[in-house]
């Protein structure tokens, strides 16, 4: 990737040490002398609010950090207890009233259902009082509990019971009515900001702008290449040393994947699947190829279809896999 303007900068947290405001400040120094950062660019640091205190917080705005998203989950105890997750409502509310005191207006606040035991009443509650916070961003997402884990283990043993698919349901779409009726606009599937507030980071991968992921297990995307670095962090540093470079899986996109791409990340935006540029991209008409599927779902008001786009009605995003999967 040749030198040029970055707009957005993400920084996932993980572990306290990776988002260590010395290491940060670093990694900000070393792009700023090897690209022009635009004036206006969006920096967002994603942290564990266990990991947040006000001095710690203080010194990311002072590096220049303007955004920052916080992986709170719940405000329940017991659910956060069940996701293995190390804060607890207490820390949450104390990093609400830091931000507030600091008067970090542009934070966003990761949500999860679908979580043990929780009912649609303390999802309910959750959303309330997330929205209380003031954010300008909530994200929510669906669990899904991966094999071999902990909770997958109990889940098996029928020690804990996740909700149904009815109540998984109605959870989403009680999250999307309650944020649209305290302003929030749903740009994606499970993404809600205020006016003027979506997240850029994420809306670059949505749109298949590149990117430039840096360190272990990271991804990059300059059309019509893909690379992933090493996942090990020994072995990444190795390789580094050895040759400047830790790549080690690389591609480029077929004509397949660029059209089965168009299609999952148009459908999981709001602005839906512009079917002119598809035919234009693609020499194929969506409408054609996928007549019945798209019939079926118009339907079953899972879609609607309208100035030669298609969308995912409420309904639909939350079975957005199986559409997608059907247009593929």
């Amino acid at each position: 990737m040749k030198s040029g303007e970055i707009v957005t900068v993400f920084f996932g947290g993980g572990t306290p040490s990776l988002i260590d405001p010395m290491r940060i400040g670093g990694v900000i120094s070393t792009i700023t002398e090897t690209f022009q950062l635009a004036g206006d660019a969006e920096i967002t640091l994603e942290a564990n609010p266990d990991d947040l205190y006000e001095e710690k917080i203080s010194a990311y705005i002072e590096l220049g950090i303007n955004r920052i998203s916080l992986g709170v989950q719940s405000i329940h105890n017991g659910e956060l207890l069940r996701l293995g997750r190390r804060h607890d409502r207490k820390t949450v509310y104390r990093v609400i009233e830091i931000l507030h005191k600091l008067r970090i207006d542009n934070f966003s606040v990761d949500l999860i259902y679908g979580i043990p035991e929780q009912s649609l009443d303390s999802w309910r509650e959750t959303l309330r009082e997330v929205i209380s916070f003031e954010p300008m961003h909530i994200s929510t997402y669906c669990l899904t509990v991966e094999d071999n884990t902990p909770l997958s283990g109990m889940v098996r043993e029928g020690r804990v019971s996740i909700p149904s698919d009815d109540i998984l349901r109605n959870m989403y779409l009680v999250g999307v009515e309650m944020l649209k009726d305290a302003n929030f606009v749903q740009y994606e599937i499970s993404n809600f900001a205020k006016d003027g507030f979506r997240s850029r980071h994420n809306l670059g991968y949505w749109t298949g702008k590149p990117y430039l992921g840096l360190g272990p297990s990271a991804s990059s995307y300059v059309r019509p290449e893909r690379w992933k670095n090493v996942a090990d962090l020994s072995a990444y540093l190795k390789c580094v040393e050895d040759s400047g470079c830790a790549i080690y899986e690389k591609e480029n996109a077929t004509d397949e994947i660029e059209r089965n791409e168009f299609v999952m990340l148009s459908l999981r935006l709001n602005e839906g699947l512009n079917l002119k540029d598809y035919k234009t991209l693609f020499g194929v008409d969506l409408c054609r190829t996928h007549r019945k599927a798209i019939e079926k779902y118009l339907a079953l008001g899972l879609m609607r279809h309208e100035d030669n786009r298609i969308y995912l009605t409420p309904s639909g995003m939350f079975v957005s896999d199986e559409i997608i999967s059907s247009l593929m």
